[in-house]
């Protein structure tokens, strides 16, 4: 039977009519665990197993898993059904008992299992958060940097105006010179005027 790009609810209805039992999740990339996709993807459905068929946005399934029921849980299941069908004695009672801890005990380890796909993607957005948060972090360094610019921008435009300073030093020196030389040449003027 073929799954990958079928319409999810044709798959599930074929699925259903052979007695699997049908889970829909959406298809998030991210959330693969490509150990369990590799197991479960080479089994084929059986009757009384579990198929998770997971859908893009337009219904059409990507990938699927397959959970069979486990072979020992299902013989206690026997066992404490026909178990439940006598009338249990203070010896069997303890030995019920445990089957029950004991399946129980199983009951959650599956349900842990269950759960490993959701919390593989949670520990991708965890990552994601890391990356934001280093970012965040490196702002006030950043906006120190942009708090340096003005002053620099500052500086930049005094050394902008540099040789214009420069020319006016220049021009200066020579006036300097020029008063120089008047007050030389008045200096003989009032020699010549005395004389």
């Amino acid at each position: 039977m073929r799954f990958i790009d079928e319409p999810a609810e044709r798959v599930e209805s074929q699925l259903r009519d052979e007695e699997v039992k049908v889970k829909r999740e959406p298809y998030n990339p991210r959330s693969r665990s490509l150990l369990s996709d590799f197991v479960g993807f080479l089994r084929t459905p059986d009757p009384g197993s579990t198929v998770t068929l997971f859908e893009d946005d337009d219904g059409r399934v990507r990938y699927y898993t397959v959970e069979r029921p486990d072979p020992e849980v299902e013989k206690l299941r026997e066992r404490l059904d026909e178990l439940g069908r006598r009338e249990p004695g203070p010896p069997e009672d303890d030995r019920l008992k445990r089957i029950e801890d004991r399946l129980e005990r199983m009951a959650e380890l599956e349900a842990r299992v269950a759960k490993l796909p959701e919390l593989e993607e949670r520990v991708g957005r965890i990552q994601v958060l890391e990356e934001k948060v280093a970012a965040v972090d490196r702002l006030p360094a950043l906006e120190e940097q942009v708090a340096r610019i003005g002053p620099l921008e500052e500086k930049v435009a005094a050394v902008d105006k540099l040789p214009a300073l420069e020319a006016k030093v220049t021009q200066l020196s020579r006036l300097d010179e020029k008063v120089a030389q008047i007050d030389n040449l008045r200096g003989r003027l009032e020699r010549l005027e005395r004389r």
